[in-house]
């Protein structure tokens, strides 16, 4: 069986934030995002320590609250990318989330990603997973009490300076 749902989108929805940099080393960061209709309110902040962008080692710590109705849900990211070679730059990340609520548990995500510079042309590689269990009715086996939300996602791209 399949199921399918769309929504539409109406409101608008603003973001404000600031952020702060110690030379190039080291920045910190906030942000809060309005909430809409199918997205709640949250509040950000995050530190950076390196250049991740400009494709130098670093490394970064992330948490977000989000307002939710039954609840308070929270994320937290810690990434980092290293540089070994002057074409090669590696990147990962791990991610917890709680969706809130009494019956809540704890996601995990991880990623990691490659990039390879060939002076105007960049290949990038990455790879995604991320897993959320949860108490629910699964549809078409109501003796099932549980689900295990589980995504992969494989990607490859390529920019290229014009």
């Amino acid at each position: 069986s399949s199921v399918s749902w769309s929504r539409e989108e109406g409101e608008f929805s603003w973001r404000a934030g600031v952020s702060l940099a110690a030379g190039e080393a080291v920045s910190i960061g906030s942000v809060y995002a309005s909430k809409t209709e199918n997205c709640p309110s949250s509040i950000a902040a995050g530190i950076r320590v390196g250049n991740i962008g400009g494709y130098l080692p670093g490394f970064g710590l992330e948490a977000r609250i989000y307002d939710m109705p039954d609840g308070t849900a929270w994320s937290a990211t810690a990434f980092g990318g290293i540089h070994p070679d002057h074409n090669l730059y590696f990147r990962g990340g791990l991610g917890l989330s709680s969706t809130g609520g009494a019956d809540s548990k704890v996601a995990l995500g991880i990623s990691m990603g490659a990039t390879v510079d060939f002076g105007k042309t960049d290949l990038s590689a990455a790879f995604n997973y991320g897993s959320e269990t949860r108490d629910d009715d699964v549809l078409g086996f109501p003796e099932a009490q549980t689900i295990n939300d589980v995504v992969t996602a494989f990607t490859v791209g390529a920019s290229i300076e014009l």
